[in-house]
């Protein structure tokens, strides 16, 4: 067999994991924790279609679309630390306060004088959310994380391929 400049291993991968530049490692454990918490954000925002018919409306004086609202990040709790959440009470432009008024309700209101202004059953439709794709994301989890870390490696080798 010709000498081609790249050196093979029948465990590519497994050197691969062990050579591989923690950033790089980083972004692909990132990208399959983001995909794995749609699968709670989609359900969110299933719920809340069938909570309030204006959901999309940005009719009001925010600006603000309900369905905008339920939102996932990723933040670094420690150096080398990569968590998520799904949230409907976060901060942030997009962040929409009117939707923990839906998942909670509200007390009654009265004014000064007395009058009655009204109060918000709770429609709850994040805690359902959450509870009924709990099993799935257990499950799709370390699939997303594999698939992750594989389109990592592909990666890798196209480039040291472009390289040589």
């Amino acid at each position: 067999m010709e000498n081609t400049g790249i050196t093979w291993y029948s465990n590519g991968y497994d050197v691969w994991l062990d050579n591989i530049n923690p950033s790089k490692l980083k972004t692909a454990l990132r990208a399959g924790l983001k995909k794995t918490l749609q699968i709670v954000q989609k359900e969110a925002q299933n719920n809340l279609k069938s909570v309030t018919p204006n959901y999309n409306s940005s009719n009001n004086k925010w600006g603000l679309r309900l369905i905008k609202g339920v939102m996932t990040k990723l933040y670094k709790a420690q150096k080398n630390d990569v968590r998520g959440v799904v949230e409907i009470m976060g901060k942030g432009k997009s962040a929409d306060f009117r939707l923990k008024f839906f998942e909670n309700g509200t007390q009654a209101r009265f004014s000064k004088n007395g009058w009655h202004r009204g109060k918000m059953k709770s429609t709850p439709f994040f805690n359902p959310a959450v509870e009924s794709t709990k099993g799935e994301v257990e499950a799709s989890l370390d699939g997303n994380y594999q698939e992750a870390l594989e389109n990592a490696y592909n990666k890798f080798i196209i480039n040291t391929l472009k390289k040589k």
